[in-house]
């Protein structure tokens, strides 16, 4: 997979994550995502750069963690 992804991860540290994720089954995987009311367009001169909205990444590591507000 070299050729196909580029990180500064060690690979000791991608296999040891491997490793430790060897028995986690897909339907174990919980989904969170932003919809379009949770972002906002534009960080300086990149009008384009997509941002979540003040408190959202905050509320949903809330959720994923089980934590109230």
């Amino acid at each position: 997979m070299r050729d196909y992804v580029k990180t500064d991860m060690p690979e000791e540290r991608i296999i040891g994550l491997a490793w430790a994720l060897r028995d986690f089954k897909p339907e174990q995987i919980e989904h969170y995502f932003l919809d379009e009311t949770m972002v906002t367009f534009g960080i300086g001169d990149d009008r384009w750069a997509e941002v979540a909205m003040p408190g959202t990444i905050e509320a949903l590591a809330q959720k994923l963690l089980g934590t109230p507000r």
